[in-house]
């Protein structure tokens, strides 16, 4: 992943949490890759149908390679999620609770739903809160990454995140992601087949494919105790084995939990599984550590290192099925079935690009929109400005060019636009995007003039 306040290289999805953003001529900028990826230009600025595929003709070694794959780049994606070292240089706290409307607002000013985050300790993953983030927007406050790895972030307060959390446009609120937006952009690192939004609609009609054989209710309000009870051990523990790493495990009772799956380890007693002795390896992004200050000590800094998610999480067949765990999975995961190819529709491509509508209209992708970058440079191509706003999973796959110049957007958002500072004189603009698979593509390419 590569990114910073100087637009510099940076972090996280490959292919995100991670994952999310975009370079322009002279300026290096992305927000959910580890590694440089190569920049296109969009095809066609309207949408098209991609012809369907089938598997029907592709070889067993080469199906089974592909999905393996595929599985690699998810697995992969979500570990960098957790995984990923960051210190503040300020104290400051945030609710890790919804906080969309008057109740939900009271909930998250509970004492039990502010983290408080201390300046100078060093925290592995992303910051955990509800908010429909793709997690990835925090990097507009990274300064630096040390030779350890290590990203110092500056100019988060308390103020500043209660500010923009606790209103009816939550936009701090994106500065983390929960359970359900890390395994969904873990998945669309390969998937457009999947929309939800929290785990309690992970279900068959946002994308989810089960893994087994288990039955269950089509009602989204099915609790999956009930469902896992109706089943019994011996079909659940079934399923539990068929899972493989990058499938995922859901609950949704009192309240919702989903996981990803890492590993599994399946123990045999005579004819029927071990629910004692298997178990499944878990990467989760969950409140629980972080809240609890959970650290380790990390040997090549000399010090300690607190959790903001769990990895390799040792989880028995017992207790994820106590605990009422479905296993599922997406579909580009056991389909090895050609990934969509990339379509762009903007929304303004039709009516001219001039300067009057550089932060207008919309962009939509068949695949999730991590970030977009609008650079601005002069005649001589030396950058004027530059901006960089990120996506989030409520908005799925579409992207509102306004969020890159409203006040409302400011703390998540890199840089800033202000075209009526410009000077008179030709000026070029680019508008980057890059989407979770980790591509960038150039979606507006054209010249204006100030006069």
């Amino acid at each position: 992943m590569r990114y910073f306040k100087q637009i510099l290289a940076l972090l996280l999805s490959a292919a995100l949490l991670t994952a999310c953003a975009a370079p322009a001529p002279g300026a290096t900028t992305a927000a959910n890759t580890l590694a440089p990826t190569p920049t296109t230009t969009a095809s066609a600025p309207t949408e098209t149908t991609v012809p369907p595929t089938t598997e029907a003709t592709i070889p067993p070694e080469e199906a089974a390679r592909i999905l393996a794959e595929r599985r690699d780049m998810v697995e992969a994606e979500m570990r960098r999620m957790m995984d990923v070292r960051w210190r503040s240089t300020e104290d400051f706290t945030y609710s890790k609770s919804s906080n969309a409307g008057t109740l939900a607002m009271e909930k998250a000013t509970n004492a039990e739903n502010i983290v408080e985050i201390k300046a100078g300790r060093v925290y592995a993953g992303l910051p955990y809160g509800h908010g429909s983030g793709s997690g990835y927007s925090w990097l507009s406050f990274a300064e630096s990454q040390d030779a350890n790895g290590v990203y110092t972030l500056s100019g988060i307060t308390s103020e500043l995140v209660h500010g923009g959390c606790f209103t009816e446009a939550p936009n701090l609120a994106r500065l983390s992601n929960d359970c359900a937006d890390a395994v969904f952009w873990a998945w669309a690192q390969v998937s457009t087949s999947i929309n939800f939004t929290s785990t309690i609609e992970m279900t068959e009609q946002t994308g989810c494919v089960r893994v087994g054989e288990y039955t269950a209710s089509a009602s989204k309000n099915a609790k999956t105790k009930e469902v896992c009870k109706e089943n019994g051990t011996d079909v659940m523990f079934a399923a539990y084995a068929q899972m493989q790493k990058g499938d995922a495990v859901v609950q949704y009772n009192s309240a919702g939990h989903a996981m990803m799956v890492a590993d599994v380890h399946v123990v045999m007693n005579g004819d029927t599984i071990d629910g004692e002795q298997s178990y499944a390896l878990i990467l989760e992004q969950t409140s629980s550590y972080v809240t609890k200050e959970k650290f380790f000590f990390d040997e090549k800094l000399q010090e300690n290192v607190y959790i903001c998610g769990g990895v390799d999480v040792k989880y028995t067949f017992n207790k994820l099925f106590k605990t009422g765990y479905l296993p599922i999975t997406c579909k580009e995961l056991v389909d090895p079935s050609p990934l969509a190819e990339v379509t762009m529709y903007d929304s303004e491509a039709e009516k001219g690009l001039t300067k009057d509508n550089i932060c207008k209209g919309m962009f939509k992708s068949n695949y999730r929109i991590s970030s977009v970058t609008v650079t601005i440079a002069d005649s001589t191509g030396n950058t004027v400005q530059q901006a960089t706003a990120f996506g989030h999973q409520g908005e799925m796959n579409r992207f509102l060019l306004s969020r890159l110049n409203t006040k409302e957007e400011a703390p998540v958002r890199l840089g800033s636009l202000d075209i009526k500072a410009l000077t008179p004189g030709t000026y070029h603009c680019t508008h980057t995007c890059q989407i979770a698979t980790g591509e960038i593509l150039t979606v507006r390419d054209f010249t204006f003039t100030i006069s």
